[in-house]
């Protein structure tokens, strides 16, 4: 029975230390292009000014999280 119970918690404890917290990393790329424009800018029908954007191709992205599981309530 001791040994049961200690495997038991050798299987369980790693489990239970991971849903405390963690960290990770979030990088993407696209494949998609914007072309380079310009629109009017008309407030009531009126022309007031203009704007215009620049284009790009094959977007990248970097992005990170944190997470904190440790209040059983409320997740930061």
């Amino acid at each position: 029975m001791k040994k049961l119970l200690t495997c038991i918690m050798i299987a369980v404890l790693p489990t239970s230390i991971f849903a405390i917290g963690g960290l990770g990393l979030s990088v993407n790329s696209s494949t998609f292009s914007v072309e380079a424009g310009s629109s009017d800018l008309t407030v009531e029908g009126i022309k007031v000014g203009s704007f215009s954007y620049d284009g790009f191709e094959n977007g990248i992205g970097l992005g990170g999280y944190l997470y904190l599981d440790i209040i059983p309530v409320v997740d930061l």
